[in-house]
């Protein structure tokens, strides 16, 4: 019998609330694809009750299996769409947050435009085994003298490597080492948003530095701090080269090198250069004692999501 819930199979969950406070345009998107996705389920449902009904003898594994594949399919799409609406979620508290602390109305805009922004970034296609191949090919050139006297003269920000992480706390280096700030000023100050942020659980908030020690920082909350730091633009990957030019360092998502699809780490792009014809760039990795180089294609094997620019503005002093 298939009940649709095979033992240690994981349970279908169930679709996320839409939230208020959204435009109506978002608000008719996400309802629609809400509604396709009970729709699907239904025809899932019936698919397993007509199944479950037949005689044993003349259940099948194929049609078994393209249950399960069904089940599968559906539960990845619900877990896309609850993420999506979780995303929301976050964004409308981290932007309730700005307004109780009085950000300029041009800095709330920003804030709200990045936070919009971020999105999925770099190859689609890479696997797990490409993703530990480009780290070991990555992590094999750290100190490599010629690629270091490339990137020297290459274009990018002045900026100064923060330190060697110890706990999951790589977003808070990256913030450190992106804005030039000392490693205590921007944990105090990630760890005094996360004790604010409502998007966060009471257990979270109540106990800030194991927060970030376990789960690190958010995309959102490094567009939120880089923002309170100074100024934030979030970015795709065909900008980053651009973006160093320009003088700002770019803060990435990356896959780690374990190659877990779900995992994150985050670092910082700090200089662009060419390398045998083709564009590469300098890497500052807390996971790392020096500078890691990589080209443009190893990039976008390990990226996750588009980058945050960072910028110092004139004034912007953290508060503490």
């Amino acid at each position: 019998m298939f009940s649709g819930a095979p033992a240690q199979a994981a349970p279908i969950p169930a679709l996320a609330k839409i939230p208020d406070g959204i435009s109506q345009k978002q608000s008719d998107a996400l309802n629609q694809r809400k509604q396709l996705l009970e729709a699907e389920l239904k025809s899932f449902q019936a698919a397993a009750a007509a199944f479950n009904a037949k005689p044993a003898a003349d259940q099948t594994d194929q049609e078994f299996n393209a249950l399960q594949t069904q089940r599968s399919n559906y539960i990845q799409a619900v877990q896309a769409f609850n993420g999506e609406v979780g995303d929301i979620r976050t964004a409308i508290a981290m932007n309730a947050y700005a307004r109780r602390m009085h950000w300029q109305d041009q800095k709330r805009a920003r804030l709200e435009t990045a936070l919009n922004a971020l999105r999925g970034d770099g190859d689609d296609n890479a696997t797990d085994v490409d993703i530990r191949q480009a780290w070991r090919d990555i992590s094999s050139r750290e100190g490599q003298a010629d690629l270091a006297s490339a990137a020297s003269h290459g274009e990018g920000p002045k900026i100064i490597w923060s330190g060697r992480q110890s706990h999951e706390d790589c977003a808070v280096f990256a913030l450190a080492t992106a804005a030039g700030l000392p490693y205590s000023v921007a944990a105090t100050r990630a760890a005094e948003l996360i004790t604010q942020g409502e998007w966060h659980s009471t257990e979270e908030r109540e106990h800030p530095q194991q927060t970030i020690e376990k789960t690190g920082l958010t995309g959102g909350e490094i567009v939120l701090l880089a923002e309170d730091f100074g100024g934030a633009e979030v970015v795709q990957s065909s900008d980053f080269a651009k973006t160093l030019k320009s003088g700002r360092p770019v803060m990435i998502g990356v896959i780690p090198q374990d190659g877990d699809l779900y995992g994150g780490h985050q670092v910082v792009l700090s200089r662009t250069f060419q390398q045998g014809g083709e564009t590469w760039f300098e890497m500052m990795d807390s996971n790392h004692d020096h500078p890691l180089y990589l080209s443009k294609k190893e990039l976008d094997t390990i990226l996750v999501e588009r980058g945050v620019a960072y910028r110092p503005e004139k004034g912007t002093v953290p508060k503490l």
